[in-house]
């Protein structure tokens, strides 16, 4: 492959991947704002919410179920607070909220109870932008300066249009002004107020406008309220003290009851007003503990919630309903994941989750769907506590050293118990020793593990555990020697096995050496044959029955001469 092809290839394979990178944001992107979608609305007016619900869903909001649909029908829940404000299109499936409010702002769902996600709405009402007013400041034979202005609103900006061009604009509710050439007198102008939900204007003629003879009554209408506010400000906290002041020194000059009345009076008024506000800080903080509760579970144990549903009421999780009772019956509405899971008491009216899992984590709220407000609860599922175990790490004459421990779990601790008296703790799961002294051998000792919703202890008698003449099975005296010994036993063993490895070999090469130049250095002798021999008969064999022997032909061999060897009698 060419230089050229690969880049070509490498530049191809980079233009995939960004647009497989570019799809999975636009993806995520058109996930999450079918998640959560954005809307607004102005104070008095109306907002459809566009998810459909065909034949059953609820809607929620702030945890709270407001209206249902059920079998194509709709039922409102909040009647006292909803009733005739909530509309839903039995063709479209679309709710409507009329005659919006303020407090109307906040989170919507939509759900279907069902494998489908909640279609999540962040509303936010506006108060109605009121028209912006215009004001002359000043005014020249060839210019005019004009004052745009609109009463304090929330994210309400202020801009100057002309010919529907912006020519001026401000990121906030204060005046903003315009100063107009003689040359454009005739053009059309506008002075513009909006925020993110609704949008005003005031068109003028700047040529009426900026007359000589015109007289504007409001030039300095702007400046009344904050004067008015800084008056207000200074003169009561300087009256206060004045009136205080009267009062202490007449009281010290007079010491009369009777005069000193008001001053009496100036004083109660106070501690009241003191208790009053003390009051509402401390019922404040106990609406708040009665709201969120914080309750703990174990994996795999199960839960009851403290709050009581007698007839009617909703048991939502991370903002779905998973449960209701209607008519004093149960209906668990996502039946895939808690079928059999969700139990109803009705003698109590009490919500019990079973079969807890890690998941089920998070926040809780019991809706009953009416002015009572829903009980919510922050419900954290701990994996269970194992039970702790205790080794002995030493032992002498006088003492003897413990040690406990426990697999590593969420937020487990340890501690050591002497007589249901903790002596001995830590903030984590980390192995956790005690030294015993002998003459507290007899007392009773407990190792607890324990976290936010279980606990659980190992009961030991130290009198046997530390005894010096028991064999434990479990002491791990040792233990800590076992591995740096298996270690130096394998680099020692490891070297020698191939040592000795090697010396065989060295040793069979070395004999099948041997062996080879042994069958290679073979000399062969001139046969001498005697004449006197050459006649001689072939001895007889000897007559052992058991006995055999065979004689072998010889064959002539090629050899050079020996020179120095005399052949006799051939």
């Amino acid at each position: 492959m060419s230089e050229k092809q690969h880049k070509l290839g490498v530049y191809s394979a980079m233009e995939t991947q960004m647009t497989v990178v570019f799809f999975f944001m636009v993806m995520s992107s058109s996930a999450a704002d079918k998640v959560t979608k954005k809307l607004t609305a102005t104070e008095g007016g109306n907002i459809t919410l566009p998810v459909p619900v065909s034949e059953s869903g609820y809607l929620i909001f702030r945890g709270k179920n407001i209206a249902m649909v059920r079998d194509g029908n709709l039922e409102i829940l909040l009647k006292n607070i909803y009733s005739d404000r909530i509309l839903w299109n039995k063709n479209t499936g679309l709710f409507t909220l009329t005659g919006l409010q303020r407090n109307n702002t906040g989170d919507y769902f939509i759900d279907f109870s069902n494998d489908e996600i909640p279609s999540a709405f962040k509303l936010k009402v506006y108060a109605s932008v009121p028209v912006p007013a215009v004001t002359r400041e000043s005014v020249s034979a060839d210019r005019c300066t004009l004052l745009c202005s609109v009463d304090a609103a929330e994210e309400t900006t202020l801009s100057w249009n002309r010919d529907e061009q912006i020519v001026n604009s401000s990121s906030s509710a204060l005046p903003l002004p315009l100063t107009v050439q003689l040359q454009d007198f005739s053009s059309q102008y506008n002075c513009v107020a909006e925020n993110p939900a609704e949008r005003k204007s005031h068109a003028l003629t700047v040529e009426t406008l900026c007359s000589t003879d015109t007289t504007d009554v409001n030039n300095y209408r702007h400046y009344i309220i904050p004067l008015t506010i800084v008056s207000i400000v200074i003169s009561v906290p300087a009256v206060f003290i004045i009136i205080m002041k009267i009062c202490f020194n007449y009281k010290r000059t007079t010491k009369q009851t009777q005069g000193t009345s008001f001053c009496l009076f100036t004083q109660s008024a106070m501690k009241t007003q003191m208790t009053v506000v003390f009051f509402f800080i401390v019922m404040s903080s106990s609406a708040a503990d009665k709201v969120t509760k914080k309750l703990t579970a174990t994996e795999g144990g199960n839960i009851t919630l403290p709050v009581p549903v007698s007839e009617f009421g909703f048991l939502i999780f991370r903002g779905r309903n998973i449960a209701m009772v209607r008519d004093g019956n149960l209906e668990i509405l996502l039946k895939n994941i808690y079928s059999d899971r969700i139990l109803w008491n009705k003698n109590t009216g009490l919500f019990t989750l079973t079969g807890l899992q890690r998941n089920n984590t998070g926040d809780y709220s019991i809706d009953f769907s009416n002015d009572e407000i829903p009980s919510a609860f922050k419900l954290k599922v701990y994996a269970s506590v194992p039970v702790p175990a205790v080794t002995r790490e030493s032992v002498s004459a006088d003492r003897c050293t413990l040690l406990c421990s426990v697999d590593a779990a969420e937020e487990t601790t340890l501690s050591w118990n002497r007589d249901e008296q903790i002596v001995n703790s830590s903030s984590s799961a980390l192995p956790l020793s005690l030294t015993v002294q002998l003459q507290d051998f007899s007392s009773q000792y407990n190792c607890v593990a324990e976290n936010p919703a279980e606990r659980k202890s190992h009961a030991l008698t130290v009198e046997t555990l530390c005894s010096t003449d028991t064999t434990d099975v479990n002491n791990n005296n040792y233990r800590h020697y076992i591995i740096p010994l298996t270690i130096v036993s394998i680099v020692i063993s490891v070297p020698a096995v191939f040592i000795i490895m090697k010396i065989c070999f060295n040793y069979k090469r070395t004999t099948k050496q041997t062996q080879d130049s042994g069958e290679a250095e073979v000399h062969y002798s001139d046969i001498r044959v005697c004449k006197e021999r050459q006649n001689q008969e072939k001895p007889d064999p000897p007559a052992a029955a058991d006995m055999s022997i065979i004689y072998s032909t010889l064959q002539p061999q090629h050899m050079v001469p020996d020179q120095s060897a005399t052949v006799e009698n051939l």
